[in-house]
């Protein structure tokens, strides 16, 4: 059994490769590729090759360099080498270590070509053009990646067209409408193009595309016809059938080249978008999933302390307990509506609304916080008016903005709260010692922006800002004297 030994930085091209010599009844045992020449060397010192089929886009070495290597350590005597080049130059350091076991074959080829060279090489039967299968659509082996199918029932037309783009995409043709049907339907992952003929036997360019377009396997595969018609009507029903885009014979290299670029293009950054499209359903699915099961599974632990603070004798303190955790509860519950509103989705339901418990429950929260700074708050009540919003969208936004307070505020220091009353309006303000970093004051309002505090989410500001506009409101800061942080939010009224 001979062993084959190809050697080519593309995966392609080696695939490709040995697809062919599989189709000239070689075992695929008997077929070893590698993507280097140090590989090569490696595989040689343990199995020598009977035929080596070498190219020069290697990243490490040149074919003369592996060559002289190679016959250096004895372990290529005698194989003969067929080698793949692009520039001519490389060939004539190889043929001057190689006599006459050297075939060359130029990059780009079809497996025509390659089958002929590894004859002459050889004299192998199995790579004459009687033994070779020819059941398989003929292909021009390039290692650009991308692929276009071209359907024209003239070889001089297939062979113009792929001429043109042989050296940019890899090439399968096909010479009638059944057999490129038959070639999607087991290929339509590979190909990115297809080039049509309209004028063909039996099955027209028409019924082709008709067909490519009502397979869901091959209908987002861009079709640009290849015609000598250039009547409207004709033009019109290429694209009612499904086509992109038509050339007209004789072909102009340039143009051709130009639009199949552009199309394919088109079609793989659709094909980003679609799989980021996908990938942000999922993201936001999980996300909405993790939200409720967070809200599922710390309601139980809340509810126990809920109950467990009932029994406390201090009557004070059990108050400031439940407080604190139905604050927590709600935000528990709010947590997936922010989202919604992230997202655009949420429907924004107003009722008239006291304000005043809803800032006390605020700083109930934040008290434990603030007594262990020493730090005092004020709370002062102008209002008579209800407003017209949600009372857990305000309670977020007071909680957010007392508690962001809390932590900027010195030591020892006040923070002092108003409410006041407009004409269409109730403002909230919270005025605290401390004043925002310099860094952070233009992207203060950004999701994630912190000024530093260590447990701080940086999402504070961001989600009280976004809790406001929700409302109909609006949310500002300003810095005085360089020496206090005021932040004041206007909610509309009833």
């Amino acid at each position: 059994m001979k062993h084959i030994l190809i050697i080519d930085d593309s995966r392609l091209a080696r695939e490709a490769i040995a697809k062919i010599l599989i189709d000239c009844n070689f075992d695929k045992s008997s077929i070893a590729s590698v993507e280097n020449g140090q590989d090569a060397l490696d595989f040689m010192a343990m199995q020598p090759a009977d035929i080596v089929i070498i190219a020069d886009n290697l990243a490490d070495f040149t074919p003369s360099q592996i060559i002289a290597k190679a016959k250096e350590e004895g372990i290529l005597n005698v194989a003969p080498v067929l080698l793949l080049y692009r520039e001519p130059s490389t060939f004539d350091a190889v043929k001057s270590q190689i006599n006459k076991s050297l075939v060359t074959l130029a990059k780009p080829f079809d497996r025509d070509a390659l089958c002929k060279s590894l004859h002459q090489l050889t004299g192998a039967n199995c790579f004459s053009e009687k033994q070779v299968i020819t059941a398989a659509p003929k292909r021009v082996i390039s290692d650009t990646g991308g692929s276009v199918l071209i359907v024209d029932d003239e070889s001089s037309n297939i062979e113009v067209a792929a001429g043109i783009l042989r050296s940019h995409y890899r090439i399968i043709a096909a010479k009638n409408g059944k057999q490129a049907l038959q070639i999607l339907a087991k290929q339509h992952q590979k190909i990115d193009l297809v080039l049509l003929d309209i004028m063909m036997p039996e099955m027209d360019g028409y019924q082709v595309c008709e067909a490519i377009k009502n397979s869901s396997d091959t209908q987002k595969i861009p079709v640009i016809f290849l015609t000598a018609k250039s009547q409207i009507e004709d033009i019109t029903k290429g694209f009612e059938t499904g086509a992109v885009d038509y050339i007209t014979k004789p072909l102009q290299g340039e143009i051709l080249l130009a639009r199949v670029n552009t199309h394919i293009s088109l079609k793989r950054n659709q094909e980003k978008l679609a799989q980021q499209v996908h990938q942000l359903q999922e993201t936001a699915q999980l996300r909405e999933d993790i939200e409720k099961i967070t809200q599922h599974d710390l309601k139980a632990p809340l509810a126990s302390i809920l109950f467990q603070a009932g029994k406390i004798k201090d009557v004070p303190l059990a108050s400031a307990i439940k407080t604190t955790v139905n604050n927590v509860i709600g935000m528990i519950n709010l947590s997936l509506e922010l989202y919604k509103i992230e997202q655009g989705l949420y429907e924004f339901t107003p009722a008239p609304t006291q304000l005043p418990p809803l800032v006390l429950d605020a700083i109930t929260g934040c008290q434990l916080d603030a007594q262990s700074k020493k730090v005092s708050i004020k709370f002062k009540d102008n209002t008579k008016k209800l407003a017209n919003v949600e009372p857990l969208l305000c309670l977020s936004i007071f909680n957010n903005l007392i508690k962001n307070a809390v932590e900027a505020a010195p030591p020892n220091s006040k923070i002092s709260i108003v409410l006041e009353e407009a004409e269409q309006a109730l403002s909230f303000t919270c005025k605290n010692a401390g004043v925002v970093p310099e860094t952070l004051r233009h992207t203060l309002f950004d999701k994630y922006a912190t000024g530093n505090i260590k447990q701080g989410s940086g999402l504070g500001a961001y989600s009280a800002k976004l809790l406001a506009e929700a409302q109909g409101g609006h949310i500002q800061y300003e810095i005085e004297q360089e020496q206090f942080t005021v932040f004041t939010v206007t909610l509309p009224a009833h």
